[in-house]
């Protein structure tokens, strides 16, 4: 039998990475149109990216890409925020906790902490 430590990637596909991102994304686009609402909802795609792919790779992994894209951010025309890690952070404990146990479960939970 495979423990999910054994089950997870040793480093996170980046195909995989790009899939997810995208994935919420488009799921966050759909919502604000549903919602009407105009501004972003960053936090909670900080939030269900870093949940969903603590599913499938190591949480440290998953932290470090979330510290890796704020240190860009700070370098690029991006939006560096202390906030965006927080909601990261909250991401990969509600996965690893157990509280979000699937992809529906990570989506539940972090609009229930950022919602639309």
């Amino acid at each position: 039998m495979i423990s999910s430590v054994e089950a997870k990637e040793l480093i996170c596909p980046t195909p995989f990475i790009k899939n997810v991102k995208r994935e919420v994304v488009a799921r966050t686009t759909r919502m604000q149109q549903q919602t009407q609402r105009t501004n972003p909802t960053d936090k909670n795609m900080h939030c269900a990216v870093s949940c969903i792919l603590t599913h499938h790779c190591h949480s440290t992994d998953v932290l470090a890409l979330g510290v890796g894209k704020e240190i860009w951010d700070v370098f690029t025309p991006g939006d560096a925020d202390v906030r965006d890690l927080q909601a990261d952070i909250r991401g990969i404990k509600l996965s690893t906790s157990g509280r979000a146990r699937n992809k529906a479960d990570c989506y539940q939970q972090c609009d229930s902490y950022y919602p639309f």
